[in-house]
């Protein structure tokens, strides 16, 4: 059974300091308080040490949390979320934040500025009414955009196909556009930003001297035919289940419905 961390004593605080070059880690308990960086910083600032700050962002995607987030930060220090998590020094190295339905333009800038990659998960998005992310304006900002499908409980089939396909269609009718997101985006979204977002470029394309990570579908199955465009194929007709191969670094691990390493 895992325990609860318990608070830091001034005794504690004094040992830290003690100790040349100690640093400290501090990894703020999921769906805490908002005032929980700021006692992080408060400490960092106390014992005169760096804490590194261990973080999973997965905010800002219900409508009711980002108000009570975002009226309790503006009123403090006018900053969004992403802004005070920018003031802590989170994204120095860039960083992964799912959702993003509630962006700001400035958040958008800073997204970009900081090589923050946002993961689109638009069919959880939906199933819990917390919003559409503008992903065409995100992309317009140069931020890098890839997809995810969330948990079981608000994605039911973690079809990453399914994903490709609304996250290229789900824009077109959001804003009357049927180039908001081409397809083409719309599977890079799933292929090389996802790379991208993992800081890994040797992966994520098919080409010469990359990674041979890459799946292969039945494209003979009665919904595939014709391929009359291949890329459109893939993200409006392709389903899960039309996969036949997957093969990591060159090594195959399921094939024809048989899983390789199991």
């Amino acid at each position: 059974e895992r325990r609860r961390p318990r608070r830091l004593s001034r005794d504690d605080l004094r040992r830290v300091r003690a100790v040349p070059g100690r640093q400290m880690v501090a990894e703020p308990r999921r769906g805490g308080r908002v005032g929980t960086l700021d006692r992080h910083n408060r400490l960092r600032t106390e014992v005169e040490r760096t804490v590194h700050v261990r973080l999973e962002l997965d905010r800002q995607r219900n409508r009711r949390e980002l108000y009570r987030v975002r009226i309790h930060r503006i009123a403090r220090n006018g900053r969004t979320p992403i802004q005070t998590l920018d003031q802590y020094g989170v994204w120095n190295n860039g960083g992964i934040a799912a959702h993003c339905v509630w962006v700001t333009e400035e958040d958008m800038a800073l997204m970009a500025q900081r090589d923050i990659t946002a993961v689109h998960n638009p069919v959880s998005n939906l199933k819990l009414g917390s919003g559409i992310a503008r992903v065409p304006e995100l992309l317009k900002a140069g931020v890098n955009v890839a997809l995810g499908t969330d948990g079981v409980s608000s994605n039911n089939n973690l079809d990453l196909f399914e994903e490709i396909k609304l996250a290229a269609l789900l824009h077109k009718g959001v804003n009357c556009d049927p180039m908001a997101v081409t397809a083409h985006q719309a599977l890079a979204m799933a292929t090389v930003n996802g790379a991208k977002a993992q800081g890994r470029p040797d992966t994520g394309v098919l080409a010469v001297g990359k990674k041979a990570d890459l799946i292969a579908l039945d494209l003979e199955k009665p919904h595939l035919v014709p391929d009359l465009d291949t890329t459109a194929l893939l993200t409006y007709s392709a389903q899960g289940s039309d996969v036949v191969m997957t093969m990591v670094d060159g090594k195959i691990l399921y094939e024809n419905g048989e899983f390789k390493t199991l």
